[in-house]
């Protein structure tokens, strides 16, 4: 995300202040364990009771996976017995309808709690890196973002959560100089899935433990200086998106009140509805840069496909006669999935 000039706005600022945080990956620990059932049914098909949170993302899962066309399924949702985002991915109910396929009969498969801890998808670690630039009197000039998401051995649902985490960067707060950068990782992990407010709860915990030492920086009451710092209609986001219906100046205000928490009287009468817009709304110039970098080229990625990869050829300097014509050679199978294809079905869904 580029939204203005950073470093100009960091060298204007009064204060910098650069912090880092951090969360650890986290199980779900659900009262029921991921498990379903595949059962034959008419005409070929089958039907699925499954204790996901996202029927229609499994079948679409399930149908890629096994290569058959989503009408082959008919999936049967119930009362989750826990789920809190760890019930999103699809992990049973491909062996269960490959099990039923092969047996024609009714197949079980549900985890073990030793299965569910180890197999089962905890939310991501993740780490973020947040610098900001202050004025004396209270206003964020700059907010600069690098964070990362632990993904796990497979993307999943991890690219989603980035986009999540991407819309999230600025925060509730009108900056007008916003730099972020947003990485899913791969590490020799159990993948990581949603898990409650899924890439934005910890971003939202940094920007708001950023918040308070940046009150802390500038002698400001951290109530006080969420409301200076806040949309209000009609402003510009870093998304490059007008701001509209927005409320946390009176969600603070109201806050302060039930905690009998002192605010001075200017900061009483400011509202979401006014003041608004105009200069705030302008999109300000902003530079382009390179924001995938070139992978180097030792560096090579391992497809899942099975058959072998046709190494490229390399591109003669010179214009060359044609060669002389050889046998066309078999179409490849239209049921060979890629990493492309799979790995991040969800993010892209959801997109």
């Amino acid at each position: 995300m580029r939204f203005g000039d950073v470093e100009r706005g960091f060298a204007s600022a009064d204060h910098v202040l650069e912090q880092r945080y951090q969360m650890s990956p986290i199980e779900h620990a659900p009262t029921e364990t991921n498990g379903s059932i595949a059962a034959p049914d008419t005409n070929g098909r089958y039907v699925v009771y499954t204790s996901t949170q996202a029927l229609f993302f499994s079948l679409d899962t399930c149908a890629k996976i096994l290569d058959v066309p989503s009408n082959t399924f008919h999936f049967i949702g119930g009362t989750v017995g826990g789920g809190f985002g760890g019930k999103v991915d699809t992990l049973t109910e491909p062996l269960a309808i490959l099990g039923a396929m092969l047996t024609g009969r009714p197949v079980r498969y549900i985890f073990g709690r030793e299965e569910e801890m180890q197999y089962g998808p905890p939310r991501g670690a993740e780490r973020i890196y947040l610098k900001d630039g202050v004025m004396r009197d209270g206003r964020i000039v700059a907010r600069k973002v690098r964070a990362y998401f632990d993904s796990g051995a497979y993307t999943r649902l991890s690219s989603y959560a980035a986009v999540k985490c991407a819309a999230h960067v600025p925060g509730h707060y009108t900056i007008p100089n916003v730099y972020g950068d947003i990485y899913c990782v791969f590490t020799n992990r159990t993948p990581a899935t949603a898990m409650r407010g899924f890439g934005v709860t910890a971003m939202d915990f940094a920007i708001e433990c950023q918040m308070d030492k940046l009150a802390h920086l500038v002698g400001m009451d951290p109530m006080e200086f969420r409301i200076l710092n806040a949309y209000r209609d009609g402003d510009m986001k870093a998304h490059r998106r007008e701001a509209k219906n927005t409320a946390l100046i009176e969600c603070v205000q109201v806050a302060a009140e039930k905690a009998k928490w002192p605010l001075r009287e200017q900061f009483k009468r400011m509202s979401s509805r006014k003041d608004g817009g105009g200069a705030r709304a302008a999109v300000p110039a902003t530079a382009a840069d390179s924001l995938a970098p070139a992978r180097p080229t030792g560096q090579q990625r391992t497809p899942y496909d099975r058959a072998p990869q046709p190494a490229a050829e390399p591109k003669p300097p010179h214009p060359a006669p044609p060669p002389p014509a050889s046998p066309t050679p078999a179409p490849q199978s239209a049921a060979s999935h890629g990493a492309i294809r799979f790995s991040s079905v969800f993010g892209s869904r959801r997109r």
